[in-house]
């Protein structure tokens, strides 16, 4: 398997290889694999779907969530949402990636992930670089002047100030 690079979850690896198709295998418990399940993947997997011209793979190494963003500027995300992190407006784990559904003429052009334990943020950039954001809001995380809550839905943020 050639790679070109990888992400690791809670005791999981994803593997971007170089024709922008996926890979994942290990612990599975929130379905942050993406092989529609929750079944622990004793060998390589391709995730369920169509997750061809991906660009870039990220992972949150403390907790069960992850990321995908295409070359079309959509992104898709899988496995644990207990602080609403995945970015569907709800706080419900998914097994496959799904897009994250936004306005058709938004693209998106980087993303990051970070947080402690299971509080985990997502933050995206998109093509006319605003900063978008979703999950845990611990001491300000997204800037929404309110601390100790989450955002369920990628929102955009405003670094005017």
């Amino acid at each position: 398997m050639s790679v070109g690079s990888i992400a690791i979850t809670y005791k999981g690896i994803l593997v971007l290889q170089p024709d922008g198709t996926l890979r994942s295998w290990g612990y599975n418990v929130h379905g942050q694999l993406g092989v529609g399940n929750t079944t622990n993947q004793l060998t390589a997997q391709i995730p369920s779907g169509n997750h061809v011209g991906v660009v870039k793979l990220i992972a949150h190494d403390l907790e069960s969530s992850a990321w995908i963003l295409k070359s079309d500027g959509t992104i898709y995300s899988t496995g644990y949402n207990g602080y609403g992190q995945l970015g569907f407006g709800d706080v419900v784990n998914r097994n496959v990636f799904t897009k994250i559904q936004m306005d058709d003429n938004l693209g998106f052009k980087d993303i990051q992930s970070f947080g402690e334990n299971t509080k985990t943020v997502f933050i995206a950039v998109d093509k006319d670089n605003r900063l978008w954001g979703c999950g845990y809001n611990a001491q300000w995380t997204l800037g929404l002047n309110h601390t100790y809550s989450y955002k369920t839905v990628l929102t955009l943020l405003d670094t005017s100030k």
